[in-house]
């Protein structure tokens, strides 16, 4: 019974889904703004004029992010529960369970109790570390979604599920349009025709998430600029307080693809390409940034943890097994 329980690849996700509940009911009354912003908007998209959504430029969250905060905020409303409970509660647990189950599959190579070990260390340094409660206080979920559905998408990709790949790159980018960035995982696809199939099902799912509101709605979304701020990246070449537009997101976004996809092209036979490229697009995604926020380190952060539990893992099994043939 013991080792069925433990060769059940739900533990992990269980465990963090209880630890990440009970986390969102004793922080239940910590500040946040950006989260309850996008509850706003999501509201608007799940009403009857949802076309408008977009109709504001400071809304840069994509529709998968504000719609399911808003539906995690009306089913709490339904439950008698407070907003702020239903979203702390939802963010936490959601983000946790996502990052113990991508865990799992980077460790799918592992023993079971191995697999699970990890799972739950990773689980306790993510919430330990504060890196969960910033999350929800910062307000930006997808920083640590994008970054895990990356993962997952890698994973797939290198076992030759394209579809599956490139519905996760799409979904990441339904989250925040920076989840486009993923693209270069589709080349850790086992041949071309597998990474054109990943690639038409990246594209036609952002096509379905955004085309209705650009075809249908006040579309606004590009018509945000970013001040340039002291201290960042950008001002070390452009004027701070001078505006960082749209289009200069889309060169910062062509150096982070082209990083990552030369780092796939070179790792594509290595299982650690799944959780180094991602980590990669962003670190060269905040090596342009114009601003200076604490949320944009928590997707380094969570593509480094990640890693850290491949790299730690595989090493101390190394290690587990030269001291076996030592001691035949």
């Amino acid at each position: 019974m013991k080792g069925r329980l433990l060769e059940s690849k739900a533990v992990a996700p269980l465990c963090a889904l209880v630890l990440g509940a009970i986390a969102g009911v004793v922080d239940a009354h910590a500040q946040t703004v950006d989260v309850l912003f996008f509850v706003r908007r999501g509201e608007i998209l799940l009403s009857s004029v949802w076309s408008s959504t977009f109709a504001v430029p400071d809304l840069q969250a994509g529709p998968v992010q504000v719609g399911l905060l808003a539906g995690a905020a009306k089913v709490g409303r339904l439950l008698g529960a407070s907003e702020g409970l239903a979203l702390s509660i939802a963010v936490r647990a959601g983000v946790i369970v996502l990052l113990a189950f991508v865990t799992g599959l980077v460790l799918a190579d592992r023993r079971p109790r191995t697999r699970l070990t990890w799972q739950l260390i990773v689980i306790v340094a993510a919430l330990a570390t504060g890196m969960v409660h910033r999350t929800y206080v910062d307000g930006h979920p997808a920083q640590v979604l994008i970054p895990l559905l990356w993962i997952a998408a890698g994973f797939y990709a290198r076992r030759g599920r394209a579809v599956s790949t490139g519905l996760l790159l799409g979904l990441s980018a339904g989250l925040e349009t920076w989840g486009m960035l993923g693209l270069p995982l589709i080349f850790l696809s086992r041949n071309r025709r597998d990474a054109a199939r990943a690639l038409v099902a990246q594209l036609a799912l952002v096509a379905v998430l955004y085309l209705p509101f650009v075809l249908a709605g006040d579309f606004r979304m590009f018509e945000y600029s970013w001040p340039v701020v002291a201290g960042s990246p950008a001002s070390l070449v452009l004027s701070v307080g001078s505006p960082f537009t749209w289009w200069m997101r889309v060169v910062q976004g062509a150096a982070a693809v082209g990083a990552g996809t030369g780092v796939a092209l070179l790792l594509r036979r290595s299982a650690a390409a799944a959780w180094v490229v991602p980590l990669v697009v962003v670190v060269v995604r905040l090596a342009f940034e114009p601003t200076v926020n604490d949320w944009y380190l928590i997707g380094l952060e969570t593509a480094a943890l990640v890693g850290a539990a491949d790299l730690f893992s595989g090493r101390l099994a190394a290690l587990r097994s030269s001291a076996i043939r030592a001691r035949q």
